[in-house]
């Protein structure tokens, strides 16, 4: 019978790290690189989803608190520019706030589309704290199936 005490010593490297050292690197320059360059949201930011159908984008963006005229949405080329404010609520005299987590202030999201979009029949619909975008494809950008004839 064969023990011992330091059980780590019939293990290989592999076992205790990943087998390619730099992966782990990588993935975290990929997200560095990324959330300089907009592709994610930086913290405090609203979140998103983009989705797409064979006709249009969706846009999906919390904005809880933010009325409609805080709220702007363009669309310049490949991408969409998204930027809002939400005002501090006054404080009242008298009260001591023992946490402040709620954001205030102003925040600007810059998102790549991933398809060519018409710029004038975009439409925004703010409603329960929740911006709504829908961005239709141009023609050109407009998935078409083919039929394959045998």
């Amino acid at each position: 019978m064969n023990t011992t005490l330091t059980p780590w010593k019939n293990r290989m490297l592999s076992d205790w790290f990943d087998v390619e050292p730099f992966r782990g690197f990588g993935n975290e320059m990929n997200e560095l690189m990324a959330r300089m360059t907009g592709d994610l949201p930086a913290i405090g930011m609203p979140k998103l989803d983009l989705a797409e159908t064979d006709s249009e984008l969706h846009v999906t963006m919390d904005v809880p608190g933010i009325r409609p005229e805080d709220l702007s949405v363009e669309v310049k080329g490949d991408i969409l520019y998204v930027s809002g404010k939400s005002t501090d609520e006054k404080k009242e005299e008298g009260k001591h706030f023992h946490r402040v987590e709620r954001r205030t202030g102003e925040f600007h999201r810059t998102v790549p589309l991933p398809a060519a979009v018409n710029p004038d029949a975009v439409n925004a619909e703010l409603k329960d704290g929740v911006l709504t975008i829908t961005l239709p494809k141009v023609q050109e950008a407009v998935t078409k199936k083919v039929a394959i004839r045998g």
